[in-house]
C-alpha cells in the first residue's frame, strides 16, 4: 500500500478514537473538532457509504474495460465496447 492509503487509514482511526474515548471528547468540544465530528457523523451513513461504494465499482468496472480495451482491443468483450463507444467516440 501506499503512504497516501496508509495515511487515510490513519486519520480514520484517530477520528474514531476522538468519538469513542473521553480524551477524544474534549478534543471534539473545539471548533475543528465539532466539524470533523460532524463530518464523520455525515460521512459514515449507510446510504452515502452505499452510494460511495457503488460509484468506486463502476469505476472500477470502467477502468478494467478501458485496460481491456487497450489490451485485448474493443471487440473482446460486450462492456467494453460500450464503455469504449461511451468515453472515447
Amino acid at each position: 500500500m501506499s503512504y497516501r492509503t496508509y495515511l487515510i487509514i490513519w486519520i480514520i482511526y484517530a477520528c474514531q478514537y476522538m468519538l469513542a474515548t473521553k480524551s477524544g471528547m474534549q478534543i471534539m468540544a473545539n471548533s475543528f473538532g465539532a466539524i470533523l465530528g460532524k463530518i464523520i457523523k455525515f460521512a459514515s451513513h449507510p446510504i452515502l457509504l452505499s452510494l460511495i461504494a457503488l460509484l468506486g465499482l463502476v469505476l472500477l468496472s470502467i477502468t478494467g474495460a478501458l485496460g481491456g480495451a487497450i489490451s485485448h482491443g474493443i471487440d473482446t468483450d460486450p462492456v467494453v465496447r460500450i464503455v469504449y463507444d461511451l468515453i472515447i467516440k
